[in-house]
């Protein structure tokens, strides 16, 4: 076996670059290269580590939050800047917190960890400015729910307002934790010079800076006054105003109120950073930024973040909504790039880029990640999942249109950028999902999972109905779905409603002839975990191939499912005389009200080839008979350009999958003995091999 696998690389063609790791020229060493597998494990780690917190001591939905009024004051080591004995590594702050009465309760709670919040420093005014009493022992915190809770002597009036005044101080944490962090970089002269940002979504989260209601569905405005040491530069989701001189080696920076959003959302970062800004055409100021020395290496993260965001907002049909989006390069992050809203935050080879001595992999790469997290900046942060079990909304979401993105940034590059979206993309989920061990629903009621299936399967699946939607039809859904729940939450269900709108306004049909409700054609995607082998048989001397499908797994292996692990499975279409894929329906076998066939085509009589799943449209494996082999591998001998390149990886990584087989093994090696073709694939396919 060993040889075999050696000999189908050989076979293959691989044409693969040798790449050396070059960090930038500028004046540091950081050790650490950037990795969005480890990136993303970072983020699962940091969310076990809570998850009972996030998901089953979930505050009570009694009170929601409106306005945020925070000050915060870092304290942190910059050269000719004094501080408070045993101060450093902590910063103060003071919150004001206007929230809403939505049903009956007789306390506030909110979600805090690691703050020093002394209860005779926590006052309450009701709507008139009025005080309002904290009952006996009506202040406390409960550490293992991270809940503070103020119980008033009063009886809490539904519909009003009420105003929570905190002072306390809180910690700056190590970057690996996140919360309020510090990293740091080294000067040509070995100096350490020390920056302090936030990462709210994983690690100990925004109620590590501030009492908060600190879960996505709970949006409210922020306002931000940031204490920082003058000569610093400090940045947040909106602009800055004038610095004010505060005469001690301090200075104060207000922000602009940030558009109703989530708290993890919410950041700000103070540091010796230097920045480029450009305005692209939709009149959005576009910044990058980093440390003293990097200011040459900007141009490229700053022109490609500028040309996402401007792309995204036109075919939204949605102007990004905020005045400004800052892409802040930071010396270590472990979550690889953060969605901030209006500060997007990255570890620095995300954004630095040096095309004097780094790879084009870097470029690609860097551009892959900007886009991806600029596509946040609406899926996700205009409109956020309302829980985190239907995370792929805003990861998987966001995996897929940063190939889009892209390749509307750059439209000479979109065959590669397929190419490597199906390579690293698709194939990954369906080698995860294949794996009982590994796979998940992707609508994960016990989540959330920053893994394979939330990000590479939610975007496969979201591949695969534009594919069966057709483009316009999704964008006019897409665009709806946006105006729908702007500035407020949704689930899968709302997504799948706006694109059933769609989808029926233009006469789309499902697999038995009805109006197409996209709710029951993707509701077994992602409510079931596995995914569908399509057998083509061509056994009818005189008929077209037929279609059946079967669980890539073995049923019993699988949790049980209301759906018994079918699927209405969208089959795109080539063979011998059409240029363009058709498609056809295999019906789910739980859809007994449908009678209808899966449709033959019958001109495609026994002597002819296809192919199906053409282009990998859709998320399932194909097995074809000896037959319709027998006529792939003949068509590619003496055509070899017929098929694409998409085609030629599906139908390796599919025969791979099914190397168990003895049979397909056979027909692996006379599928790539063809001497006439080249496979140029993505390097990392050859990884996966």
């Amino acid at each position: 076996m060993k040889h075999f696998f050696l000999l189908l690389v050989l076979l293959c063609n691989y044409a693969v670059s040798e790449v050396v790791n070059v960090e930038d020229q500028g004046p540091l060493l950081v050790p650490s290269q950037p990795n969005r597998a480890k990136e993303r494990a970072w983020r699962q780690r940091m969310r076990e580590s809570v998850k009972s917190t996030l998901q089953d001591q979930r505050i009570p939905p009694t009170v929601i939050p409106l306005d945020y009024y925070l000050r915060v004051q870092p304290y942190f080591p910059v050269p000719g800047v004094t501080m408070p004995d045993g101060r450093n590594m902590t910063f103060d702050a003071q919150l004001t917190l206007s929230v809403m009465v939505v049903a009956t309760t007789n306390n506030f709670t909110l979600d805090a960890v690691n703050l020093n919040i002394d209860c005779a420093n926590v006052r309450i005014t009701d709507n008139n400015a009025n005080p309002v009493n904290i009952a006996p022992n009506g202040c406390f915190y409960d550490p293992n729910l991270q809940h503070f809770i103020i119980i008033p002597n009063v009886i809490l009036i539904i519909n009003a307002t009420y105003i929570l005044t905190f002072k306390y101080t809180g910690l700056i944490n190590h970057y690996d934790v996140g919360g309020l962090f510090y990293t740091s970089y080294l000067d040509q002269n070995g100096a350490q010079h020390f920056m302090v940002a936030t990462h709210f979504e994983t690690g100990i989260h925004v109620r590590a800076v501030m009492p908060a209601f600190d879960e996505p569905s709970y949006k409210a405005q922020f306002h931000l006054n940031l204490i920082y040491p003058t000569g610093m530069t400090a940045l947040s989701n909106m602009l800055e105003r004038n610095p004010v001189d505060l005469h001690n080696g301090w200075s104060m920076t207000q922000f602009g109120t940030t558009p109703k959003m989530s708290s993890y959302l919410f950041a700000f970062a103070v540091g010796p950073f230097v920045g480029k800004s450009m305005t692209n055409p939709a009149g959005t100021i576009v910044r990058s930024w980093a440390w003293p020395g990097m200011e040459p290496y900007l141009d490229f993260g700053l022109n490609n973040a500028a040309g996402c965001l401007n792309y995204f907002g036109n075919y939204l049909n949605f102007t990004f909504p905020l005045p400004k989006s800052d892409q802040l390069a930071l010396p270590e992050f472990p979550a690889g790039a953060m969605e901030n809203w209006g500060i997007v935050i990255y570890k620095y080879q995300y954004v630095v880029f040096n095309a004097q001595n780094q790879p084009t992999s870097a470029k690609v790469l860097g551009s892959e990640v900007m886009c991806h997290e600029l596509a946040h900046q609406w899926f996700g942060d205009l409109v956020t999942t309302a829980w985190w079990d239907d995370l792929f909304l805003n990861e998987g979401s966001a995996n897929y249109w940063e190939t889009i993105g892209q390749e509307g940034v750059y439209p000479d590059q979109i065959p590669f950028l397929e190419s490597v979206f199906v390579s690293e993309t698709v194939f990954s989920a369906l080698r995860v999902d294949g794996n009982v061990g590994q796979s998940h629903p992707v609508v994960a009621p016990n989540g959330p999972f920053f893994d394979t299936i939330t990000y590479s399967k939610g975007a496969s699946l979201l591949r695969m109905i534009s594919n069966t939607l057709g483009a316009s039809v999704m964008q006019q859904g897409l665009q709806q779905y946006l105006k729908d729940h702007q500035y407020a939450n949704a689930n899968h269900e709302d997504y799948f409603r706006a694109l059933t709108t769609a989808a029926q306004a233009n006469g789309l049909t499902d697999w038995c002839g009805r109006p197409l409700n996209v709710s029951l054609f993707m509701d077994p995607w992602v409510l079931q975990q596995s995914f569908p082998v399509v057998f083509v048989n061509n056994s009818q001397l005189m008929g077209g191939s037929q279609l059946s499908q079967q669980p890539y797994n073995s049923i019993s292996s699988l949790p049980p499912s209301p759906y018994n692990y079918t699927w209405p499975i969208p089959v795109f279409y080539k063979s011998f005389n059409s240029s363009t894929s058709v498609l056809r329906w295999i019906p789910p076998s739980y859809d007994s009200g449908c009678t209808l066939k899966v449709k033959e085509m019958p001109e495609e009589k026994n002597l002819h080839w296809e192919l199906d799943n053409s282009e990998v449209k859709a998320f399932f494996r194909v097995q074809y008979d000896s037959v319709g082999w027998g006529r792939l591998i003949q068509q590619l001998q003496s055509n070899p350009s017929s098929l694409s390149l998409q085609a030629k990886m599906q139908l390796m990584d599919d025969s791979l999958a099914f190397i168990t087989q003895v049979s397909y093994i056979f027909i692996v090696f006379h599928l790539f003995d063809v001497s006439s073709t080249r496979l140029f694939v993505p390097p990392t396919a050859v990884l996966h091999l």
